[in-house]
């Protein structure tokens, strides 16, 4: 997890951008301790911070192309960059660093937009183009990784949470009341509603140039779900790429965990993931006062059975209260689902 943001503006920056492009960074630092930087110019201002996963000593953004015209920053990870990259290599791009984000430069550099229906993984991007002078938001197929956007007065701000855009002053909490009834309704609010006024959040594969010159935005999809579609080439080998998607999620250079809860699911991911990966650790909740609810002895059994590490994570309801708000404000917008306690919990052990 990494975190990305920034600012645009169709006049000079004043003094009073600066010092909300420096709070708003402050307060996603969270999401990525290992390394921040910068992108600067007069009229505008990127930023981001590293959790460094891959290539830990080189990987610091942003990256640029060869000719040093595509920039690029990044939260989360391309999975098929090892081969994108081998493809780009074949016809003359050189590389500094085995970054996965990297790839993403030269990509962009040689095939423009077009490039991103290649891209897959877990992401959200900002790139760069200085010769058509824009920069251009991607999200990820499925929306996996946040990005939320907005104009305030002659400014876009961006960011990959929405808490830090309205406490670092940028935009006003004005509570949507359409959102409101459709959590209410459902539990969740769909991504093309707004929670607060003026803040969009960028949906799931989809891409927005914004000129840097007049701030005029335009949103288009570059991958889009159809139900039902199968893969050319008859019926597909679900086993294959089943393995191959969990294949792809394990390149780390530093230590990996997974959760593992006993159910289906995570037991058949175990199980591949374990082929790979030796190192793997497995994390498990259990619960001190619901042995019903307790899938733990299960997950260790399983767990033991591949010879994977195991670690139980104890939740209990006095902890799930007391840190209640707290985990509330790390969804960062209302979710009723009763997963987050554990998940939090998870997250701690694994740090």
């Amino acid at each position: 997890m990494c975190g990305i943001y920034g600012v645009l503006s169709k006049s000079r920056l004043a003094d009073e951008d600066y010092r909300r492009f420096d709070d708003l960074g402050s307060q996603l630092r969270h999401r990525g301790p290992d390394e921040s930087s910068t992108l600067r110019a007069p009229r505008w201002l990127l930023g981001m911070h590293r959790l460094a996963i891959i290539d830990l000593e080189n990987g610091g953004q942003p990256f640029w192309d060869g000719t040093n015209s595509v920039a690029v920053l990044g939260n989360g990870e391309i999975y098929n960059a090892a081969s994108l990259r081998r493809e780009l290599s074949e016809t003359g791009y050189r590389f500094k660093s085995s970054s996965d984000i990297e790839v993403v430069a030269h990509l962009y550099a040689a095939k423009g937009i077009g490039g991103l229906s290649e891209l897959e993984g877990m992401f959200a991007l900002c790139i760069v183009d200085i010769a058509e002078r824009e920069a251009v938001l991607v999200r990820d197929r499925l929306g996996e990784k946040p990005l939320l956007y907005g104009h305030e007065g002659d400014r876009f701000w961006f960011s990959s949470e929405l808490r830090p855009l309205i406490r670092s002053g940028i935009f006003r909490a004005h509570i949507n009341d359409d959102a409101v009834e459709e959590f209410l309704l459902t539990g969740f609010v769909r991504e093309q509603v707004q929670w607060i006024d003026g803040i969009s959040k960028l949906e799931p594969g989809s891409y927005l140039r914004v000129d840097f010159d007049s701030l005029e935005t335009s949103q288009a999809f570059y991958w889009l779900m159809a139900p039902g579609r199968q893969p050319p080439g008859g019926t597909p080998d679900w086993p294959t790429l089943l393995d191959s998607a969990v294949a792809s999620t394990l390149v780390s250079d530093v230590p990996l965990a997974l959760a593992l809860s006993s159910g289906l699911d995570s037991s058949v991911i175990a199980a591949l993931a374990s082929r790979r990966r030796k190192d793997l650790q497995a994390l498990t909740v259990g619960y001190s006062d619901s042995e019903q609810s307790d899938e733990s002895h299960g997950a260790r059994s399983i767990a033991e059975w591949l010879g994977i590490g195991w670690h139980r994570v104890t939740v209990c309801s006095e902890n799930v209260g007391r840190s209640f708000q707290e985990t509330c404000e790390m969804r960062d917008e209302p979710i009723a689902d009763m997963a987050g306690p554990a998940y939090e919990a998870i997250a701690i052990r694994a740090k």
